[in-house]
């Protein structure tokens, strides 16, 4: 089946064409600033050991307070290692365990 596009409004491409499209980067995303507020939000100024979506995008930091982007971070934080998916009993409520770093001693 031949592919077509209308040359005046790309969004008319269909599914099968054989034109690459560039992947974002996951290495600008992982350093984002943003990320790096919610992290230190999370770790120096939340001092429950869960945290829920609802609770990031009402108390977090005020440039990460919508749903969309609350959600991609924490992602991120997952894939990362400083959040932990916990289960809960909504469906629709997505909710992580904050992993702490160790602990670092004089002795």
């Amino acid at each position: 089946m031949p592919t077509w596009s209308n040359e005046k409004n790309p969004r008319y491409l269909l599914a099968d064409d054989p034109t690459p499209k560039p992947e974002p980067t996951k290495q600008a995303r992982i350093n984002s600033p943003q990320i790096q507020n919610l992290l230190d939000w999370l770790v120096n100024h939340w001092t429950k050991t869960t945290v829920t979506a609802r609770e990031i995008y009402t108390y977090g930091p005020n440039s990460i307070r919508d749903k969309k982007t609350t959600l991609s971070l924490a992602e991120v934080l997952v894939e990362q290692g400083w959040l932990i998916p916990t289960e809960t009993h909504q469906r629709n409520m997505r909710e992580w365990k904050i992993v702490q770093g160790p602990i670092l001693r004089r002795l």
